[in-house]
């Protein structure tokens, strides 16, 4: 078993690298956290900085300076609620949307790339697979 572990992990690394060699020509201004982050604001429109914390287990110093970076590269826009404006609501912004459009077409087509030789019967198995590795 360690050493079928031992290719599995290798494996994976060599995919990971592959990947990852593939976003450095980016140059991008947003760390990988920021944009998990501006992926969840798009999907939860006016969320709160509370959720923000909540979702990503994060203090809310943490939070507000990653934040802040999404505001200063005009990605997200903060706002107080009229409601209660202790409460700040986050929504995406223009620019913001094309960066996740951007990220998420260079996505497709790296993975599509690498994914392209599986058939289906595979895609399904790596599917379960990568479930079961969420889940626990």
């Amino acid at each position: 078993m360690g050493e079928e572990l031992d290719k599995m992990i290798s494996l994976y690394l060599t995919i990971l690298g592959h990947v990852s060699s593939k976003y450095e020509f980016l140059d991008d201004e947003i760390t990988p956290q920021q944009v998990r982050m501006l992926e969840y604001i798009n999907k939860v429109p006016n969320c709160s900085m509370s959720q923000i914390c909540d979702f990503f287990n994060l203090s809310p110093s943490r939070a507000t300076r990653i934040i802040n970076k999404l505001v200063k590269t005009n990605f997200i826009q903060r706002q107080h609620s009229e409601e209660d404006r202790r409460k700040v609501i986050l929504s995406i912004t223009n620019q913001g949307t094309q960066k996740i459009f951007k990220r998420r077409e260079l996505r497709l087509d790296v993975l599509g790339n690498l994914f392209r030789n599986l058939t289906s019967e595979d895609i399904e198995v790596q599917t379960k697979i990568l479930k079961k590795l969420v889940i626990e």
